[in-house]
């Protein structure tokens, strides 16, 4: 899906890089790119099927610019869209057979273009039935 980076440098808006300093009107090339990619380690109970069963997640993510559709991306990671890299640190605790809790952090950086950053906690109360 991504574009051909030789051909988008030239009307390329964002994620440039760096531009050439020594000349007045440079801009920097287009520093987009077509690949993502996550890794993520899960310990604790594969399901909250009972009262203390818990869950741990570590993660991270790199997600080039043009690797997928903004709108298919995660919505939470960075507040959704591409162009992003960062950890996701989580966890999750059953309080009862249909009551669950979860806590994670997300900490997301810009890969190309100005810099973004973006640190999100969330907490969720979840029930079943």
């Amino acid at each position: 899906m991504a574009f051909n980076k030789n051909n988008i440098n030239a009307i390329a808006v964002n994620n440039r890089g760096p531009a050439d300093t020594t000349l007045a009107s440079s801009i920097g090339q287009f520093d987009g790119s077509p690949v993502a990619w996550m890794v993520q380690l899960r310990v604790g109970t594969p399901a909250l099927a009972k009262t203390w069963d818990w869950g741990l997640t570590l993660g991270y993510r790199w997600i080039g610019s043009d690797a997928v559709v903004d709108g298919f991306n995660d919505s939470e990671f960075g507040l959704g869209g591409t162009n992003m890299k960062g950890f996701t640190v989580g966890g999750q605790l059953a309080l009862s057979r249909n009551v669950w809790v979860s806590l994670s952090w997300m900490g997301s950086d810009s890969l190309a273009g100005p810099q973004y950053k973006v640190d999100m906690i969330q907490f969720d109360l979840n029930s079943k039935f």
